[in-house]
C-alpha cells in the first residue's frame, strides 16, 4: 500500500513560499517547470513530496507540479493587482520571512554541534540516564525473541525440532547443522537465527504467515513448538526464547538505543535554551 499522502493544504504553503522566495539563475537543467520568472527547481520539488517508492514518487512529483501550477499562476496574477503591496500581506511575508530564517539558522548550529560532538554520549551517560527514567523504558506491547528454523518438508523440520529441544544454544552451529539438513533454506534460517536477540512483535516475526503468527503467540516462553506447514514447500518450528509482556520494565540492554536517543535530545534541547538564552541576553 502506498504510504504517498496529498496533504493538499501544506504542499500549497510549501509551494507558495517556494513561489514567493525562489530567485533565478538555476540552470535548465535543474528547472522542472516554468512561469514567466518564476520557477520550480529539481530540488524544490523533491523537498515537498513524500512517497514511499519510485511509483509513487512519479504520482507525487506530478501532483506536486500541478499544484505549483495553480499557486504560480494565482501567484502572478496576484502580483498584477498589487497584492504585494497589501499591508496585511507585508506584515505576513514579513513574518514568514523571520520564521524561515531563524529556523535555518537553528538547524545549522545544531547540525554544527552534532558534527562537533556536542550531543555525543557514552555508556556511563546513558545507564545514569536509564536509572534517573526507568518509568519511560517500558515494552509498549508484547515483543518476542523467538529461534524460527525453516525447511523444505515435514521429516527435515523435525530433524531441526531435534536441534532446538536438544539446548544446542551457539547460533553458528545451529545453523551450520540447520543448513546440512536443509541447504534450501539457509537464508530463511540465516536471517531468523542472526535476529533471535531482538525483541519484536508477533505479527512482524510473522509477516505474511497468519499462521506462525499463532504459533508464536501460543508457543510459553523458554518452549519448543510443534512442526507446522505455513506455504508451499515450507514448514517451521520455533522456540519461544523470551516474552516481553506489554507494559514490562525494559533492561538496560533493550533499552539502550533508545536512552540514548533520548539522551541526546536532551543535550540537544539544552544547547537550544542555551542558543536562546544567548539571543535574549544580547537582544533584550
Amino acid at each position: 500500500m502506498s504510504t504517498f499522502s496529498h496533504d493538499r493544504p501544506g504542499i500549497l504553503l510549501l509551494l507558495a513560499l517556494a513561489v514567493f522566495l525562489a530567485g533565478c539563475g538555476a540552470s535548465d537543467r535543474d528547472v522542472v517547470e516554468r512561469k514567466k520568472s518564476l520557477e520550480l527547481t529539481r530540488g524544490e520539488l523533491l523537498s515537498s513530496i513524500r512517497y514511499g517508492s519510485s511509483g509513487d514518487s512519479a504520482t507525487a512529483s506530478a501532483i506536486a507540479i500541478e499544484d505549483w501550477k495553480e499557486t504560480a499562476s494565482l501567484y502572478l496574477m496576484a502580483l498584477e493587482n498589487g497584492q504585494e503591496q497589501e499591508p496585511e500581506t507585508r506584515r505576513l511575508v514579513e513574518r514568514a520571512k523571520r520564521q524561515i530564517v531563524v529556523q535555518r539558522y537553528v538547524a545549522s548550529r545544531i547540525e554544527k554541534a552534532w558534527r562537533t560532538g556536542r550531543f555525543s554520549t557514552d555508556s556511563a551517560a546513558v545507564r545514569q540516564f536509564f536509572l534517573a527514567n526507568a518509568g519511560l523504558f517500558v515494552f509498549p506491547r508484547a515483543l518476542y525473541s523467538v529461534i524460527g528454523l525453516y525447511a523444505s518438508d515435514a521429516g527435515k523440520c523435525a530433524r531441526m525440532e531435534d536441534l532446538l529441544l536438544s539446548g544446542l544454544e551457539d547460533p553458528d552451529e545451529l545453523l551450520r547443522q540447520a543448513s546440512v539438513i536443509d541447504p534450501a533454506r539457509r537464508g530463511l534460517n540465516t536471517r531468523s537465527i542472526g535476529g533471535y536477540r531482538n525483541y519484536e512483535p508477533a505479527a512482524s516475526l510473522a509477516g505474511i504467515y497468519g499462521d506462525l503468527r499463532t504459533l508464536i503467540e501460543q508457543t510459553p516462553s523458554g518452549r519448543t513448538s510443534a512442526v507446522v506447514k505455513i506455504g508451499d514447500s515450507l514448514y517451521v518450528v520455533l522456540k519461544v526464547i523470551d516474552v516481553a509482556d506489554a507494559g514490562a520494565p525494559l533492561s538496560f540492554r533493550q533499552a539502550y538505543r533508545s536512552a540514548e536517543r533520548m539522551l541526546a535530545l536532551q543535550k540537544q534541547n539544552a544547547f537550544y535554551d542555551t542558543l536562546l538564552a544567548e539571543a535574549r541576553k544580547k537582544y533584550p
